[in-house]
């Protein structure tokens, strides 16, 4: 816990896992693991599949599995501690989607097919996700580059079994200004940012 601003912090309790080859790399599905969610994309039609029985499934769009490094766990080690070093177990899920087959290409360097059957597969598990059992909040962060440590865009979706502080003090500045103005804020930004320089992906 932070000592000044008594807010949480989440920290790795052990050194990441590096690996030789990408995990993320079509052909290199054994090192990340069997996943919950694929998608595969051929002929213009997108086919929901999972990785079964060691089988792993070739040629996908994109592909969600849990995380080797995870933030949150199912069964996180039962380690506590008091103030002012207060610490508890960080129980949840961490799961990694991959945006795409292609090793190197950024974000911004995307197809908009690609784009769309990446958002999709963040959508299914996101939905997927707060079905489970002690989830309150799911995150959903963008990860690429070299001195993240992998050169392969993803997506982490980490839980927790509380909304976090900051994110609860968003909701209630888009409440108030509901409130006031009668429109929703974000619909604000939208009509301020759509036409800018800037693309807005929603």
């Amino acid at each position: 816990m932070d000592y000044f601003m008594n807010r949480f912090s989440v920290i790795l309790g052990r050194k990441a896992e590096k690996y030789e080859k990408c995990p993320y790399c079509p052909g290199n599905e054994e090192i990340s693991g069997p996943a919950d969610l694929v998608l595969v994309s051929k002929k213009g039609a997108l086919t929901k599949k999972s990785d079964e029985d060691g089988e792993y499934v070739r040629d996908w769009s994109t592909r969600a599995f849990r995380c080797r490094n995870p933030i949150s766990d199912p069964n996180p080690p039962q380690t506590y501690s008091d103030y002012p070093h207060y610490m508890e177990p960080s129980y949840g899920y961490h799961y990694v989607v991959v945006a795409t087959p292609k090793h190197a290409v950024g974000f911004h360097e995307m197809e908009l097919e690609q784009w769309e059957n990446a958002l999709m597969a963040v959508q299914s598990m996101v939905k997927w996700l707060y079905g489970k059992k002690g989830v309150s909040y799911v995150g959903v962060f963008a990860n690429y580059g070299r001195k993240l440590g992998v050169e392969h865009a993803h997506f982490d979706l980490v839980t927790f079994p509380r909304i976090p502080p900051r994110i609860e003090e968003e909701v209630k500045a888009i409440q108030r200004y509901r409130k006031e103005s009668g429109r929703c804020l974000m619909c604000k930004v939208l009509s301020i940012e759509g036409d800018g320089p800037r693309q807005v992906l929603t």
